[in-house]
């Protein structure tokens, strides 16, 4: 499914795989819920027994059965008012793996993670990304829910133009499209 326009939301899970509904801000004051465009919802496949262990081997959360997707979408990358400050979308960026760091009071920049668990990661790093996030997206009055995301982003650079960054998360259904 192809839509052109609607809210995104992502925020980190502090359990792999257990949902968390995204709110106006997380611990930095970043609004968790964002506009996005090009969204493409992709519900992947049958319902299937949920794998055993996580990817760090150990056992994984009771999980009903579940069903994987896919949410890709576009976010129009864009300055906060203060330099040093992190962008609006900056759960985009850690949820595609890449660590912020955050250099004083003049600048925000992202780097590939070396690890995943949502930890400050000391002087210079602001937020390492979590291990998975969950993700909603609001369209027509109803909301759609994943659990378990993990993504790969893309930078669109084209001069005059709007810098995007294209989302492809892949997750777990949370629950059937509900009444938002």
């Amino acid at each position: 499914m192809y839509i052109n326009k609607a809210l995104v939301g992502l925020r980190a899970e502090v359990t792999q795989g257990t949902f968390l509904t995204p709110g106006t801000g997380d611990a930095v004051g970043t609004p968790q819920i964002f506009p996005a465009f090009n969204l493409r919802w992709n519900p992947g496949g049958e319902l299937r027994a949920a794998p055993e262990v996580s990817e760090r081997l150990g056992a994984r959360p009771g999980q009903a059965d579940v069903a994987p997707c896919t949410l890709s979408f576009d976010v129009r990358v864009k300055g906060r008012t203060g330099a040093g400050t992190a962008p609006t979308e900056r759960l985009a960026f850690l949820a595609c793996g890449l660590a912020e760091e955050v250099t004083g009071a003049t600048s925000v920049a992202y780097r590939p993670a070396l690890t995943y668990d949502g930890s400050s990661g000391g002087a210079g790093i602001g937020t390492r990304p979590a291990v998975s996030y969950s993700a909603s997206y609001w369209l027509d009055g109803q909301v759609f829910q994943m659990a378990g995301c993990r993504g790969k982003g893309t930078l669109k650079l084209k001069a005059g133009d709007w810098i995007v960054l294209s989302v492809e998360l892949q997750g777990y259904y949370y629950a059937a499209p509900a009444e938002a």
